[in-house]
């Protein structure tokens, strides 16, 4: 059996690490963020096992995030597919994701679909034991750091952030296989969002809030985040688009579909031989 390599050249911290990595595990926590916009953390539900595919885009376009925040409305018969049109049509810069998640409780696995094929790096974490890490396979490298708990990721600080408004709109629709109700959330910032959100697939609420934990935890700690904690449980959301004027950008996020099904306990484990380097959070 391969011995995994490590390095600990004094433990670096992860801000230190090469940004491109740090772009990939902030891409992947994206649209996760996006979609607990509209989810408090902190659901008691039995906790997940199985998989879960996720769409994001990410439209940068003043014009058009302009014309959709005057006309809030809109928002609710947008879908990712109707804005990709549009923002292709405008010349618009966009990126699209395809994410996988393997989830098993606590444990976590992210799977980069359209980005860079299996060569791309990818998550896997024990939220329980607080252990995370950053699988590079191009560098058979791992870059891993112990960072918060389960029961830290479910609670975050307080802060002076104003509390988003969060309106039930009368739209309902079935979205991906799943009953849903639209709601608008317009935050403080210049942020304007509608989520559609299901009663459905309250387990999964635990593990994608620790996802949006993370995110804000290495990200900027924009509005979206740091409203997370105020927001009602009202339901998982499926498909969330959201509007930002300050950055002219358009946003989407999607529950494509969910899988229960039981995993194998390697589908967790980090793969042998690679140098492992050991950072600080």
């Amino acid at each position: 059996m391969t011995e995994p390599r490590h390095w600990k050249p004094g433990r670096p911290a992860l801000a230190d690490h090469p940004p491109s990595m740090i772009a990939s595990l902030l891409r992947m926590c994206r649209g996760v963020l996006l979609l607990l916009a509209a989810v408090a953390a902190g659901s008691t539900a039995q906790e997940f096992e199985g998989v879960v595919t996720m769409r994001e885009l990410h439209a940068e376009s003043a014009a058009l995030s302009v014309a959709l925040a005057g006309d809030p409305d809109s928002l609710t018969f947008l879908t990712l597919a109707s804005i990709e049109d549009v923002a292709r049509a405008e010349g618009a810069e966009l990126e699209t994701t395809e994410l996988r998640y393997y989830i098993s409780g606590a444990r976590l696995r992210s799977a980069p679909l359209g980005l860079s094929g299996s060569e791309g790096e990818y998550l896997i974490i024990d939220f329980a034991a607080g252990l995370y890490r950053i699988v590079d396979p191009r560098q058979q490298l791992i870059v891993e750091w112990q960072g918060r708990t389960s029961e830290d990721t479910l609670t975050r600080a307080n802060d002076d952030a104003a509390p988003p408004s969060i309106v039930p709109l009368s739209e309902r629709r079935d979205i991906n296989g799943y009953p849903c109700r639209a709601y608008r959330v317009t935050h403080a910032s210049p942020v304007v969002e509608v989520s559609w959100l299901t009663s459905e697939l309250a387990d999964l609420r635990v593990t994608f809030s620790r996802l949006a934990a993370l995110s804000e935890e290495l990200g900027s700690g924009d509005d979206a985040a740091r409203s997370i904690d105020r927001l009602l449980q009202i339901g998982f959301p499926i498909r969330t688009v959201s509007v930002d004027t300050a950055s002219g950008t358009v946003s989407g996020a999607e529950i494509v579909t969910v899988e229960r099904r039981a995993l194998e306990p390697a589908t967790f484990d980090p793969p042998p031989g690679y140098m492992t380097v050991t950072v600080e959070r």
